[in-house]
């Protein structure tokens, strides 16, 4: 299976274990992908939203403190692009929840677009910004969903 949503270099922020936390993200959309196109039903595709929300707050407060902690200059349009990004999932988690036939596919779709863009266009705003400071690894920032996630 080909996936329309994959990890690519051009991605990099250049800070280790943002690059790996992006990577991780992209693959619980790969998994997510997979489970809808794989009819794998409801219960599934609800274990795999819950992953990505959190491991998503996870990453987010993590990008967010480290942005605060060396003077990100736009750390608060860069929160409220977070936060924004969190409350659609939830609403159509919701949606999923509630039974509505197409919200995974419609969260698919919009995380697909998301994740690339907000990586691409925000998130390599900061990665210049710590180049030039020379911000490098972040300790104990690396850690897999399944460390993040609650019990399946």
């Amino acid at each position: 299976m080909a996936f329309t949503t994959a990890w690519k270099p051009e991605y990099s922020v250049n800070v280790p274990e943002l690059d790996q936390q992006h990577q991780w993200l992209f693959q619980i959309v790969q998994d997510l992908e997979r489970a809808i196109a794989g009819g794998h039903g409801q219960a599934e595709v609800e274990r795999i939203l819950s992953n990505l929300v959190q491991y998503t707050m996870y990453h987010f407060a993590t990008e967010e403190e480290l942005l605060q902690k060396h003077g990100f200059p736009g750390v608060n349009e860069h929160r409220i692009e977070h936060n924004q990004m969190t409350m659609k999932i939830s609403r159509l988690q919701d949606q999923h929840r509630d039974g509505k036939a197409d919200a995974a596919e419609t969260l698919l779709v919009f995380l697909q677009s998301w994740l690339k863009q907000h990586i691409l266009e925000s998130d390599k705003q900061y990665s210049e910004f710590f180049r030039s400071r020379a911000v490098g690894r972040v300790a104990g920032s690396g850690k897999k969903p399944e460390d993040v996630a609650g019990p399946s």
